[in-house]
C-alpha cells in the first residue's frame, strides 16, 4: 500500500523529541513539511493516503481489521505529539474516523491544505500545540495505590477480569487529578482481556487501542505497578489476537495474560 502500511510508512525517529505525524496524498509536499519539521528538531513519520482514500466504512468507527485499522493502530501505539492533516488530500473518512475513534480523538490534531500552504505558518502552528502538550501535568506516581485499585489489582492476577473492572472503574472515577489514566489503563486491558476470553475479537482490540494512550503516558513504574512490564505483555497479546484473527478466537491462550506486578508503597 505504497507508503501506507505498518512496515512501509517513512519515519525519522530520534528519541525525547516531539513526534509529528503527517497524513497527505501530495508526496511533494509532505516531503517539503518533513525538511523543514527535521530542521526543527522534530520527529517525523508520514502516511501517503492516496491507496486508503476511496475506502468507506461499514461502522462509523474503530475499525478493528483493513487498512484503515493499521492506521489507527499505527497512530494509538505511537502516540503523537500532534496529527498533522491535508485536509486537501485526505478524505473525510479518515479525518471523520481519527475525530470520532476513541483511540486517536484526544490527539491534538492540526488541519492544513497543501494546495495553498504557507509552511511557516503551518509550522507556527504545529510549534504552539506541541509547546501546549508540553504544559500538561504530569502523573504523581509516588503516591500509593487507591484500596479499590488494589482490590481489581488483585482479581486480574487471579485472571478475573470481569470482576476486576468494578473496583478499577470505582478507583477512576474517585481520582480526580490526571492519576486517574492509570486506573483507566488498567481498567481497559482488563475489559479486553475479559472479551478475549469470550472470544470477542473486536471488543478486545478496540479496548487494547483504546488503552494504548493512558498506557503511553505513564513512567515504567507508577504507585508500585510495573507498567513497563504491564505495556509490553498488552502488546503482546495484541499481536497474539492480530495473528489469530476474528475467525480463529478459540486459539487465544489465556496463558499469554501476565500477572500484574507491583509492590504496596508507604
Amino acid at each position: 500500500m505504497g507508503d501506507s502500511g505498518l512496515d512501509k510508512h517513512k519515519n525519522t525517529m530520534q528519541t525525547n523529541k516531539p513526534l509529528i505525524f503527517c497524513l497527505s496524498s501530495n508526496a511533494a509536499m509532505q516531503a517539503q513539511l518533513t525538511a523543514r519539521l527535521q530542521e526543527n528538531h522534530y520527529n517525523v513519520s508520514n502516511w501517503q493516503t492516496s491507496e486508503i482514500n476511496d475506502i468507506i466504512l461499514d461502522r462509523p468507527t474503530e475499525p478493528t481489521t483493513g487498512p484503515l485499522a493499521d492506521l489507527i493502530r499505527d497512530i494509538a501505539t505511537r502516540q503523537p505529539t500532534v496529527i498533522v492533516i491535508d485536509e486537501f488530500t485526505v478524505s473525510e473518512t479518515i479525518l471523520g474516523l481519527l475525530t470520532s475513534s476513541p483511540a486517536t480523538r484526544r490527539l491534538p490534531q492540526l488541519v492544513w491544505r497543501s494546495e495553498a500552504a504557507d509552511l511557516d505558518s503551518v509550522l507556527i502552528d504545529i510549534r504552539s500545540v506541541v509547546n501546549t502538550a508540553a504544559a500538561i501535568k504530569t502523573i504523581d506516581c509516588q503516591r500509593p495505590l487507591l484500596p479499590e485499585a488494589l482490590e481489581g489489582i488483585k482479581l486480574f492476577n487471579a485472571g478475573q477480569y470481569y470482576k476486576a473492572h468494578d473496583p478499577l472503574e470505582e478507583a477512576w472515577n474517585q481520582e480526580e487529578t490526571p492519576d486517574r489514566d492509570l486506573y483507566r489503563a488498567l481498567l481497559q486491558v482488563s475489559v479486553a482481556y475479559h472479551h478475549c476470553e469470550r472470544g470477542n475479537y473486536r471488543g478486545a482490540v478496540k479496548l487494547l487501542l483504546r488503552a494504548k494512550q493512558w498506557l503511553a503516558k505513564l513512567p515504567d513504574q507508577c504507585r508500585g505497578v510495573e507498567i513497563g512490564q504491564f505495556r509490553k505483555n498488552a502488546l503482546e497479546v495484541e499481536a497474539h489476537l492480530l495473528e489469530l484473527g476474528s475467525d480463529n478466537m478459540a486459539a487465544f491462550e489465556t496463558s499469554r495474560i501476565a500477572p500484574i506486578q507491583f509492590r504496596l508503597l508507604d
